[in-house]
């Protein structure tokens, strides 16, 4: 009997909690008793305990029209009442809409439909990397991998981590534990400057892959070029033995400016299939993705929010309102339709989820111009690679 995972139902209610997600396990069986107006009991999970679920009341039209969410939960939380649309589509792939007492819930979403909603951008070594990702800069080791596991529940299918953030454990606990195939989880890990040069680096790989428990690294960085150090040549030769190897897969550099590209390229021949650097619509990085789009080299945007200053801008507040959105929303979005690869982090879960939900709406031309006209020269909010040594 073929099981079909809804991935996940993500609840809104006011004064009774801010906000969880709650995985729903139910067989084809049951998915067509709806039709008939049969109760479905399902085995549904949260991250303390699994529990029994119902769901009742289906009518001739294949829609639910009442559902009951919460009894065994522990912590014990008000049972969630609610009426949910077009359950049939539940085999496409969703289930549309549902209302708790009065309140809208965000739509239910399949695996399958979450892995078809986020773009793939292709590397210049014929792997691809989900356009949108969910970084851990700064998050605590200790939350990482409850704050990984959410972003995987909620859609995320790339995660962005380094040996220098000091929480590898956690992101690899949270992609070993989430029940989905290691492939279906892209991850990124970098080597820090005082591991750059060929021992030091191979044995940071090394590392990084014991710490997050995985056989092979999706894509592995070169975290600055540390040019004080003049050891990113050699760095770059043994991330090709690496990637040779098949430990990695695809290799890449972080905070490279066009000259320290130029270097490594004509001293190995060799492209990067992606630079990760700050980028924003405060700090646009124009002539440097001119120089990756001329090199096939893909642009990847850390600090896509600009530490929250989106949220104070005029314009993107302006445009936020226009769309109903929030600014941080249309500045992702931004950098989307720019063919940019963004990973936006946050320890906030509602946030978590918005940050994620940037693929349903467009941003005009005339709109995209007026935030491409916001770049400005002290834009920049992060150090300056130079100074990274």
């Amino acid at each position: 009997m073929a099981i079909h995972r809804l991935n996940s139902i993500h609840v809104d209610r006011i004064n009774i909690w801010s906000f969880f997600t709650i995985d729903l396990y139910v067989d084809e069986q049951s998915i067509h008793e709806f039709a008939g107006g049969f109760v479905l009991e399902g085995l549904m999970s949260h991250d303390m305990a699994p529990m029994a679920g119902r769901v009742a009341d289906g009518n001739e039209h294949g829609n639910i029209s009442a559902f009951r969410f919460g009894e065994g939960l522990w912590p014990p939380w008000p049972p969630i009442d609610g009426v949910v649309s077009v359950l049939s589509e539940v085999r496409a792939g969703f289930v549309r809409e549902a209302i708790c007492h009065g309140r809208r819930v965000s739509a239910m979403r399949s695996y399958d439909a979450v892995m078809s909603q986020i773009p793939r951008i292709e590397f210049n070594d014929g792997h691809s990397i989900p356009q949108i990702g969910f970084g851990v800069f700064q998050i605590p080791a200790d939350d990482a991998e409850q704050l990984v596991g959410q972003a995987i529940g909620i859609g995320y299918r790339h995660i962005d981590t380094a040996w220098g953030y000091f929480n590898e454990e956690g992101v690899g606990a949270a992609v070993n534990n989430c029940g989905l195939p290691r492939e279906d989880i892209f991850v990124t890990t970098k080597v820090w400057n005082s591991s750059q040069g060929r021992a030091l680096s191979t044995e940071s790989l090394e590392r990084s892959l014991e710490t997050l428990g995985f056989d092979y690294l999706d894509l592995l960085l070169i975290h600055w070029p540390a040019p004080g150090n003049d050891l990113y040549i050699e760095t770059w030769e043994t991330f090709i033995e690496l990637r040779e190897s098949g430990r990695v897969r695809s290799i890449g550099v972080s905070n490279f400016e066009p000259e320290h590209l130029h270097r490594i390229i004509e001293a190995t021949g060799v492209v990067p299939a992606l630079n990760q650097v700050e980028l924003h619509p405060f700090f646009q990085q124009k002539l440097l993705r001119d120089f990756h789009d001329l090199h096939g080299i893909v642009t990847e945007a850390w600090g896509p929010i600009a530490r929250g200053a989106v949220d104070d801008d005029p314009l993107l507040v302006m445009l936020a309102n226009n769309y109903g959105r929030t600014p941080a929303q249309i500045a992702l979005r931004w950098e989307i339709q720019h063919g940019i690869v963004t990973i936006p982090k946050s320890a906030t879960l509602s946030r978590i989820q918005s940050n994620f939900d940037v693929f349903d709406f467009t941003i005009s031309e005339d709109d995209m111009a007026m935030i491409d006209a916001i770049d400005r020269e002290d834009g920049r909010f992060g150090p300056l690679p130079s100074d990274m040594n």
